[in-house]
């Protein structure tokens, strides 16, 4: 075995569990027939899809598209915002529910900002800043 493919495995598997998680947030809002006709299922770990299952047809799919690109984080919001700027490309009513990623994305918990802090700094929260408030102004665009 090639070794320079030993060091591509710790990508590999990120990609993997990106790729689980994307699946099990479709499944979770209802486009659970979408992940099996991409194959998605192929990565879920134990293979259940309760589409059928799903409590919230009664909400609207693009409602539902929308809270996918949300729970997804930052490259979501983004594309959707990039979607929500393009009705020549996009039905109308994709881009007017899009268009609430522009100012209406849920700030996520202090324990993600220290995560994402220590990873893109490498140290804590505290040696990084002389001071820190826990509760964001605002949510900001991307």
């Amino acid at each position: 075995m090639d070794p320079s493919k030993l060091l591509k495995l710790p990508q590999y598997f990120r990609n993997l569990q990106r790729v689980s998680e994307i699946a099990a947030v479709l499944i979770k809002h209802g486009f659970g027939d979408i992940v099996r006709r991409i194959r998605l299922f192929d990565y879920i770990k134990g293979k259940f899809i309760p589409s059928s299952r799903y409590q919230g047809n009664n909400i609207d799919f693009n409602v539902r598209l929308r809270m996918v690109f949300e729970e997804l984080g930052p490259t979501f919001i983004k594309l959707g915002q990039i979607i929500s700027s393009r009705p020549d490309i996009f039905p109308e009513s994709i881009t007017r529910e899009f268009q609430n990623l522009l100012d209406r994305v849920q700030p996520f918990d202090f324990e993600t900002v220290r995560e994402i802090i220590l990873r893109e700094t490498g140290k804590e929260l505290e040696e990084t800043f002389s001071s820190f408030d826990r509760t964001p102004l605002a949510a900001a665009s991307l």
